[in-house]
């Protein structure tokens, strides 16, 4: 019988026993150690935050560790929640101090919809540049989504009504369907796939007029010598199309220039038209004149005539100045009325 091999630790004295023991303690207390600074970096307790705060109606499963999202980004966590005097939800949070420039005056909050299937958490909108960050103890918006469980009956109600009509009317179309009819309709179908099956294998053998056209050698070749003819008889007709081209160049020119001779007969025909208006107007003020010119000639004779009676009536007056006589008429002057001017010497 061999001796129980014994185990190697028994062969070493006590203090390289207790040496042993003391490297599995110290590792163990390394793990230990380590394990706790990951832990406190990815908790980052000893970072600097900023807290701010929010009114809410309904808290709505949000907790003291509930997150706070920016951008997809944990930026913090919930601090507190109490009840305000109003009854109204006071939560109080943080956010990680080199997150606090994207929280700007503009910025809203939403509870995450997807609190059913999962944890509530809290979304931040990140504002923009232009406005200026929220200070410390700031209070931001928060949207409180709807909850499922507060959804009444009456509001439910429509949508169940139109969702049963929908499928009562869906239940009577399909009464109203006749199998046999389907059945019919299904053999006729099948009939017509066979008859263009026959059409197409016919056609593939060359057989009919669109078989010729498609597979004969001959008709192949004519329709490539008709090809050919339409465009050379293309081709003469653009050529003179393009000889055609100057004399249209110079119909459109031609047309141009009666245009414009049309034009100016028409300018003229109206100048005219207006020249005779004048002319018009003209003739009838010399009528008028006309009209007018016996009465002139009444008048002058009779002007005259009185001229005349005037003169013969009037008495010559003879005038003596210096002792010699000046008559103011060829008639004799009566004595009575004779007119003594002497000199009396007197210089003006």
């Amino acid at each position: 019988m061999k001796p129980a091999k014994v185990h190697y630790i028994h062969s070493l004295s006590y203090s390289a026993r207790d040496k042993l023991a003391g490297t599995f303690v110290l590792i163990a207390l390394l793990l230990v150690f380590g394990l706790f600074a990951s832990k406190v970096k990815l908790s980052k307790i000893f970072d600097s935050v900023v807290h701010y705060q929010a009114v809410m109606k309904n808290a709505q499963g949000i907790t003291a560790e509930t997150a706070i999202n920016i951008s997809g980004i944990d930026v913090g966590r919930v601090s507190d929640i109490y009840l305000g005097n109003n009854n109204e939800v006071n939560v109080h949070f943080f956010i990680y101090a080199r997150f606090q420039s994207l929280v700007r005056a503009d910025s809203t909050g939403e509870v995450s919809r997807l609190s059913l299937v999962g944890d509530n958490i809290i979304i931040i909108k990140a504002g923009s540049p232009e406005h200026p960050m929220l200070t410390d103890n700031a209070t931001i918006a928060i949207k409180e989504p709807t909850v499922t469980n507060y959804l009444t009956i009456a509001e439910i109600t429509p949508a169940i009504k139109k969702f049963t009509l929908l499928i009562t009317n869906l239940s009577h179309t399909l009464e109203s369907i006749n199998p046999q009819s389907i059945k019919s309709s299904s053999q006729n179908l099948q009939t017509v796939l066979a008859d263009l099956s026959k059409i197409t294998n016919q056609i593939a053998a060359g057989k009919g007029s669109l078989g010729r056209v498609l597979y004969d050698k001959k008709q192949e070749q004519h329709m490539v010598n008709s090809l050919a003819l339409l465009e050379k008889t293309l081709s003469g007709i653009s050529q003179r199309v393009n000889e055609i081209q100057p004399m249209i160049a110079s119909a459109d020119q031609l047309a141009l220039e009666s245009k414009n001779i049309v034009q100016n007969v028409a300018n003229l025909s109206s100048e005219s038209q207006q020249l005779i208006v004048t002319v018009r107007k003209t003739v009838d003020k010399v009528n008028q004149q006309l009209n007018q010119l016996p009465t002139l000639i009444n008048n002058a004779q009779s002007v005259l005539q009185s001229t005349e009676h005037t003169l013969n009536g009037f008495q010559p007056v003879h005038v003596y100045i210096d002792n010699q006589i000046w008559p103011l008429s060829s008639s004799p002057p009566p004595r009575k009325k004779d007119l003594v001017i002497k000199d009396t010497g007197l210089n003006d």
